[in-house]
């Protein structure tokens, strides 16, 4: 903000504030003008009579159509020209005055205009009009009373208000005023977009009694009841919108006057009561409207007329009318139904007669068939009406429980009949019902309409729309964009819209989207187009949004408007409310929110996000005044979103966790089933990456990470390698040493039995049984070298499996295969084996897996050959990608045969196989036993 006030010559005598074409701002006073330029530093220029004005004492300077620019004082009139850095002052006396005028002061206070065609001026008693450099005057009106609006020739829209006190020249229409008295003095006038000319007016010349709005609109004035609902006594502002919408500044406040879509039947125009509920309109053209509480109203040729119980109607609540076309009003109420025929009630038919005639209960509904014959329906029942008058009732068991609240004869001679516990088509004899398990998303079914081609839609109480085509119902809901789920009437206009009533105001959509959602419902996929519903509310005209259920709750007219009821009256609407193309709707980006704080943008920069926030929210509204609720909106992230997004009538949209980058966010907005405006809003922000997220930076650490992994890569490597020359050392050392030492102990136990067995000379090898003549000392030696022997020999077999596993030589399967044939040939020696290999893919083994396979392996065979007595043996292996599987039959005596079970290491095999992750499955009879070892190959 700039503070003038060092830099004015007096800042004190500055009493008005205009502005020119250029972009100047001329500041007005007692003390001469002053210029303020655009640019930065400003720059001020001061303008008096020594510069060539008529006077000190300025009211302003006003830009003309022609580009001509003209300062207004009290002392004339002059023209402001730039030359360079200066401003021209020539002042323009030729017209001005008069012999015998003179130069009347000019007020400060609001007392010059310029529009399209002229600059005008208030010289107290007269108005100075200036255009192409010449002047004329006009008289006031009251030296001339025919002075009117045309000598004051503002174009309609912006430029067409017409300032106090220059409206005070004006003659104001003749109209008698609410107040008392008529308009003697105008105030204020406004020339709106469509001709229409609004006066603020008051009753006494001096313009101080209370103001009046008067509307001047095709020859015809009329004042606007604003006191009922605002109390005021002066209008001090008119100003007209871009929509059509009136303000109206008072002293008491701001007023909008909005072009009603909707205009309310309440008791001024002849209802007696204004809770409504049926309406239709008969063939002479007058309006049956029922009431909850007031009896039945028909409305024609400006006035209505009442009929209710007084007058021999049942009840004065009216839930039901229906006009059977030959001259009789059927009207159903609470306590049974009544008619009226020739503007009088006709007396109640005879109810005792005969069984099955309709009680003094609730008529809800009434239709005729395509046949002739007249149905009625409500909670006792249906009740079908022959040629000769009487009624009978239809199906008791099944509509009895129905409880009717729908009648709609269809166009192919079927009656269709809706109510709270289900929906019901009957054709002839042929009945069939309908439920939620045939796709009614509700048993409530209360209203119905018909397409020309014979499609049917149900409206229900929660349900939403049903579209029935012969096979099946579609729904169509909130969910895809209908206003309301409870749906008590549809209508049809002229211009391709469907009307629907509701609890929560009456909608328009167009019956091709209608369709085209219900299509795509029916296939279950996304629908190609947008309901977008029109919706008409108290801010419309609607006296109240509430509707209410009955047969019929809406009715289209002979002249294309349409009538709903509603609890606070009847209302009535034209089509072309909802189709009205709307400007252009321009949309503001309110606030952005990171994490809910407010982000200020930098000049002319877009907005930068807080590095690190989570959330992020754009607030938004359109520049519409006039039924808000109507306005759509769509948005979309460039930079995020592929397509854009509906967002209804909500003026938010949220984003989480956005990634760090450049985007721009776009809105637009639409009105009611109106097109989307034709410009959007743009708005750029920017979210800074942390600096490890930043491409360079991540290039670093990635190129770091692969570093790393080498450098780790070639240790574990060296790590691998060094292992292994550990591994194959130990399997060297193994063999050289402790397995010669082995050898050693084994024959030098061999050979030192023989020598004992016969004094030096030889004997038989350790296996053998000693000789008899033998002591018992010779004995026991004998035995125990043959123990060191056996002892020596199997360790040594078992130092050779462990030479075996620990090289590295012998780490994949193929090895291990090998092996296996090995050992089992080694073990079982003569006795019949086969050795069978059914899959083998090649591929390395872990070292543990290796071990506890190949000693489960062996402890299976000693099994088969020390313990279970087999005269053969059959081993089977696979070794495929992932598992590796030992198979072991044998044809022994199996366990049961022998108590010593425990010497079988079945536990030391289980354990082995679960070290690995795996399982030993055992499985042992009278026939055999057989041994599978299989583990998962990591």
């Amino acid at each position: 903000a700039y503070d003038l006030t060092d830099l004015l010559p007096d800042p004190r005598q500055v009493l008005t504030f205009t502005g020119t074409a250029d972009g100047s701002a001329w500041l007005a006073g007692t003390a001469g003008l002053v210029r303020v330029a655009p640019g930065a530093p400003l720059r001020l220029l001061h303008l008096t009579r020594r510069d060539g004005l008529p006077s000190d004492s300025t009211v302003g300077v006003f830009s003309l159509a022609d580009g001509e620019d003209v300062v207004v004082t009290q002392g004339g009139l002059a023209r402001v020209e730039m030359e360079g850095t200066g401003v021209a002052v020539t002042p323009l006396t030729t017209g001005v005055g008069g012999p015998d005028a003179g130069w009347a002061p000019v007020p400060f206070s609001r007392s010059a205009i310029a529009d399209g065609a002229a600059l005008w001026v208030d010289l107290d008693d007269r108005v100075l009009r200036y255009a192409a450099g010449a002047a004329r005057w006009i008289a006031s009106s009251e030296e001339r009373p025919g002075l009117v609006l045309d000598d004051f020739t503002w174009a309609p829209g912006t430029g067409g208000l017409v300032r106090s006190p220059l409206a005070r020249h004006l003659r104001p229409p003749a109209v008698p005023l609410p107040g008392g008295g008529a308009a003697a003095r105008a105030s204020l006038v406004l020339v709106a977009r469509d001709g229409t000319a609004w006066w603020s007016v008051s009753a006494t010349p001096d313009g101080r009694a209370p103001h009046y709005l008067v509307r001047q609109r095709g020859g015809r004035t009329t004042p606007m009841e604003l006191r009922r609902h605002h109390a005021f006594d002066r209008i001090n502002y008119l100003l007209e919108d871009r929509e059509g919408s009136l303000w109206i500044a008072t002293d008491q406040g701001v007023l909008q006057l909005v072009p009603r879509m909707v205009r309310a039947l309440t008791r001024a125009h002849g209802l007696n009561h204004t809770f409504t509920t049926a309406v239709l309109q008969t063939r002479d053209g007058a309006v049956w409207v029922g009431s909850w509480g007031g009896g039945q109203h028909r409305i024609a040729d400006g006035g209505g007329t009442r009929f209710g119980r007084a007058q021999g109607l049942p009840a004065d609540e009216v839930r039901a009318l229906f006009a059977d076309g030959e001259g009789t009003l059927w009207v159903g109420t609470v306590e049974g139904y009544g008619r009226l025929r020739n503007g009088r009630v006709l007396p109640p038919e005879s109810r005792a007669t005969e069984p099955g005639t309709p009680p003094s209960t609730e008529v809800r509904a009434f239709a005729r068939t395509p046949d002739g014959t007249l149905w009625m329906g409500g909670t006792a029942g249906l009740f079908r009406r022959d040629r000769e008058g009487r009624w009978s009732i239809v199906l008791p068991d099944t509509f009895r429980t129905l409880d009717i609240w729908m009648l709609h004869a269809a166009r192919d001679g079927a009656l269709w009949i809706g109510g709270s516990r289900g929906l019901v088509r009957m054709e002839g004899s042929r009945v069939r019902r309908f439920g939620q398990n045939d796709g009614l998303r509700t048993s409530f079914v209360v209203s119905a309409w018909e397409e020309a081609d014979g499609t049917l839609w149900f409206g229900t109480y929660r349900g939403g729309l049903h579209r029935w085509r012969g096979s099946g119902f579609t729904s169509v809901t909130t969910a895809e964009g209908l206003h309301a789920d409870g749906v008590w009437s549809m209508v049809e206009d002229g211009d391709g819209g469907v009307w629907m009533s509701s609890d929560v105001g009456i909608s328009r959509v167009e019956r091709a989207r209608l369709n085209a959602v219900a299509d795509a419902r029916a296939q279950e996929r996304e629908p190609p187009v947008p309901l977008r519903p029109v919706v008409l509310q108290e801010p419309e005209g609607m006296p109240s949004r509430e509707s209410n259920r009955a047969s019929p709750a809406g009715w289209a007219l002979a002249d294309g408007r349409l009538v709903f009821n509603s609890q606070g009256g009847l209302a009535v609407v034209r089509s072309e409310a909802a189709v009205v193309p709307e400007p252009d709707l321009s949309v503001l980006v309110e606030r952005i929110l990171a994490d809910g704080h407010a982000i200020e943008p930098a000049a002319g920069s877009p907005y930068v996000v807080p590095r690190g926030s989570r959330h992020l929210d754009f607030r938004y509204f359109a520049v519409s005044y006039q039924a808000p609720s109507q306005t759509h909106y769509r948005y979309r992230l460039d930079g995020y979103d592929e397509a854009w997004r509906l967002a209804g009538s909500e003026r938010s949209a949220s984003y989480t966790n956005l990634p760090p980058g450049r985007y721009t966010f776009r809105v637009q907005a639409a009105k009611g089933a109106g097109p989307w405006s034709a410009s959007e809003t743009r708005q750029a922000l920017v979210i800074p990456p942390f600096p490890w997220q930043r491409r360079s930076v991540q290039g670093v650490m990635l190129l770091l990470i692969l570093g790393l992994g080498w450098v780790g890569y070639r240790y574990h490597l060296g790590r691998v390698l060094q292992m292994e020359r550990l591994r194959l050392r130990i399997a060297a050392d193994l063999h050289d040493d402790v397995g010669s030492s082995l050898s050693s102990i084994a024959l030098l136990s061999e050979m030192l039995g023989e020598r004992r067995e016969d004094g030096g000379s030889r004997a038989p090898s350790a296996h053998a049984t000693p000789r008899r003549g033998l002591t018992t000392a010779e004995s026991l030696q004998a035995r125990q070298l043959r123990r060191i022997h056996d002892a020596a020999l199997d360790t040594m077999e078992a130092l050779r499996d462990i030479i075996w596993i620990t090289d590295p030589a012998h780490g994949g399967s193929e090895e291990l295969v090998k092996r296996l044939r090995v050992v089992a040939g080694n073990l079982l020696g003569a006795l019949p084996h086969t050795f069978e290999v059914t899959e083998l893919q090649p591929r390395p083994l872990p070292m543990t897996l290796t071990r506890n396979a190949l000693l489960a392996y062996k402890e299976a065979l000693h099994n088969a050959l020390r313990h279970a007595g087999a005269t053969r043996v059959q081993i089977r292996v696979t070794c495929g990608r992932e598992r590796l599987r030992i198979e072991v039959q044998d044809d022994g005596r199996g366990f049961a045969s022998s108590p010593a079970t425990s010497g079988y290491g079945l536990g030391n095999m289980r354990r082995r196989a679960r070290e690995v992750g795996g399982s030993l499955d055992v499985r042992t009879g009278a026939d055999g036993t057989r041994v599978v070892f299989s583990a998962k190959i990591p």
